[in-house]
């Protein structure tokens, strides 16, 4: 019987019936990374992972006229029973729907298996044998496992991922991947527990919504991003 609870419901089915729960027993919860508008949360913290989907396909297609193909990858990963991948899956094809009718750009979206299977690395290569193939965006932190394979390739594909986990950095730092966005996700974390301490302990009613800025990490600005004094990605350099 907890006093509050903070979760991140990155499997929607499998979650809600212990959000009823929650409900029922009137213990309130706090929800990060993924947004279930209808199952009762106190708040939701984290992004507009719609927006954030719109903002790795503006990256990808910058400055590219001729028609070009963009692959969505989603690396082990079930894709049906996850909001957080559909809502940026979304987000990524409408902006090329709406921002670029005339180019005639392609979205292909491919669900790759486990990396250890015998088959992720054939599923790979079959991905980048699309036809004017210009950017891959990998779903989660899971970039740095294809990275290096995309550029050696195809040098010239665009490669757009998540998060500040060391190995993203690697690739980031050699070129490997283009633009990480970065979640904040120990950020998330520590506000969520901050915010249930303040319901419980100070009875104060926190906004629904709390979204954090979409960050775009670069190769130019993640050294200073880093050793500046507001990250809270919890890597340092």
């Amino acid at each position: 019987k907890p006093d509050g609870v903070l979760v991140a419901p990155l499997f929607s089915y499998g979650s809600k019936p212990f959000f009823k729960k929650l409900k029922e027993a009137r213990i309130p919860f706090i929800l990060i990374n993924t947004q279930l508008q209808e199952v009762g949360a106190l708040s939701f913290i984290g992004q507009d992972l719609f927006k954030s989907g719109s903002l790795a396909a503006e990256l990808i297609s910058y400055g590219l006229t001729k028609p070009s193909t963009f692959a969505i990858l989603h690396i082990d990963e079930d894709l049906g029973n996850s909001v957080h991948l559909q809502e940026k899956e979304h987000g990524f094809e409408n902006f090329i729907s709406q921002q670029h009718k005339q180019q005639g750009h392609l979205v292909k979206s491919f669900v790759l298996g486990s990396p250890e299977s015998e088959t992720f690395i054939p599923q790979l290569r079959e991905v980048l044998t699309l036809q004017n193939l210009a950017g891959i965006f990998i779903s989660t932190s899971k970039g740095h496992i294809v990275a290096q394979l995309i550029k050696q390739s195809s040098p010239h594909i665009r490669v757009i991922g998540y998060d500040l986990i060391r190995e993203n950095l690697t690739c980031l730092q050699n070129g490997t991947i283009d633009f990480l966005i970065n979640q904040n996700p120990m950020r998330q974390a520590k506000l969520g527990v901050q915010t249930l301490a303040n319901q419980l302990i100070f009875k104060k009613v926190p906004p629904p919504l709390h979204l954090f800025p979409l960050e775009i990490i670069t190769p130019q600005n993640v050294s200073t991003y880093l050793s500046h004094e507001g990250n809270q990605s919890g890597i340092s350099i």
